[in-house]
């Protein structure tokens, strides 16, 4: 989550003498900057403006001399209209700050860098300094820590979240509540699972109907916006089918034989997720590996990038996956790269099933101890996703959800 303000001083001023970073350790909420002459000397040689920053630990709307952590400098040289300050608080952990950090860019609206003069908007080219400054654990001070607050920049302390986005009520305008696709473990390869179409807020179900198929994983091509399942049918091979979510009939569509790979026990998909070309993959339980499996029978490995059998899959926005572990490890995988571990969930409990929500960066997974779903908040720059609800399923031995896409 990213939050911009841009302060407009009116100086006659250009390059920046000041320093690259910032020091880290603020205290307060509120950000401040305070602009003042700079007279020539070792600072600037010809003079400019000397830019104080720091929090408003006292509420007095000012910036006092004992809250200032930070000082940059702009030096004189040839005219120009405004110097620019553009305040972006970034609600995620990175640049050595555990609860997220605000990027304080500075320059001249001066057209620099193919921007455009004088429109009051500081423009990437025109930036002449940029001060990175952590953030405080609690920057609305009500009680949450930035990354399990739903409304970081809004104080509420209750949290409330109607539609379990996790965007809170005090800063939500608008109320989308999350439906998933669920199926059952089936009776063991006997052909039983039963697809469900799960109300998350209401904690409701719905029986759609029987797949036909033992379904061991299901996923949404965005591709076509089909429903697909993976099912192991016998000892000898596995099916992708398609499901269909006005009756829960499955029909096949690919034979993915059982083999063996490198002196395996044979390919075993024990997750599964579509990119959004609709490029489909799978994880092998059996082989430790990345598997691309296509919609007429066949696959690749692509890769052996794990310990241990991924039993959790979703892609993420930037068509990489995160993959899950039972034990509660989570690794980004980048396709024919590689696999890099971000980290673990709260709890040490893995997801066994998962989907990811691109538009709200909210995951929802399986879990077993007991079984339940649980919704976790995805970052953009490889933090671990962050658990923020769980429920149980109740009589339903849930294997593998999807989201709803309407």
């Amino acid at each position: 989550m990213r939050v911009s303000t841009t302060l407009p001083v009116a100086l006659a001023l250009v390059v920046s003498c000041g320093p690259e970073d910032g020091p880290a350790g603020a205290d307060a909420s509120q950000f401040l900057t305070s602009v003042t002459d700079e007279p020539p000397g070792g600072n600037c040689d010809d003079g400019g403006v000397k830019i104080d920053y720091g929090y408003d630990t006292d509420g007095d709307d000012a910036l006092g001399d004992g809250e200032i952590v930070g000082t940059t400098y702009l030096c004189n040289g040839p005219p120009a209209s405004e110097v620019l300050v553009t305040d972006t608080a970034v609600i995620e952990p990175g640049m050595g700050c555990r609860d997220g950090y605000q990027i304080i860019d500075i320059g001249v609206d001066n057209g620099d860098g193919g921007g455009t003069a004088d429109d009051g908007t500081l423009q990437p080219g025109e930036v002449d300094s940029t001060l990175i400054e952590c953030l405080p654990p609690d920057v609305d001070e009500d009680g949450t820590r930035n990354l399990l607050d739903n409304c970081p920049e809004l104080a509420n302390a209750d949290q409330a979240d109607a539609d379990l986005d996790f965007q809170g009520d005090a800063c939500d305008s608008s109320s989308d509540p999350f439906e998933l696709w669920a199926v059952d473990n089936g009776d063991g390869g006997e052909g039983g699972s039963t697809l469900y179409r799960f109300d998350v807020v209401a904690d409701t179900y719905t029986e759609v109907g029987d797949i036909g198929y033992d379904v061991t994983n299901i996923a949404v091509n965005p591709a076509d916006g089909e429903l697909y399942g993976y099912t192991r049918a016998d000892s000898s091979q596995f099916l992708l089918v398609r499901i269909d979510t006005t009756t829960g009939a499955g029909t096949e569509v690919a034979d993915h034989y059982y083999e063996d790979l490198d002196g395996g026990e044979g390919l075993h998909i024990g997750a599964m997720a579509f990119l959004s070309d609709g490029s489909l993959y799978g994880t092998s339980r059996t082989t430790n590996s990345l598997v691309e499996l296509d919609m007429v029978g066949g696959y690749e490995v692509v890769g052996r990038y794990f310990d241990t059998w991924r039993s959790g899959l979703c892609a993420l926005p930037d068509d990489r996956l995160l993959g899950f572990s039972g034990y509660g490890e989570v690794y980004a995988i980048d396709p024919g790269v590689g696999a890099v571990q971000l980290g673990s969930l709260d709890g040490g409990e893995g997801f066994q099933g998962a989907d990811m929500d691109p538009d709200s960066m909210v995951i929802a997974g399986v879990q077993r101890s007991p079984d339940r779903f649980a919704l976790a908040h995805a970052f953009a720059n490889d933090a671990p996703p962050v658990v923020y609800h769980t429920a149980e399923f109740g009589d339903i031995e849930v294997h593998s959800i999807a989201f709803v896409e309407d």
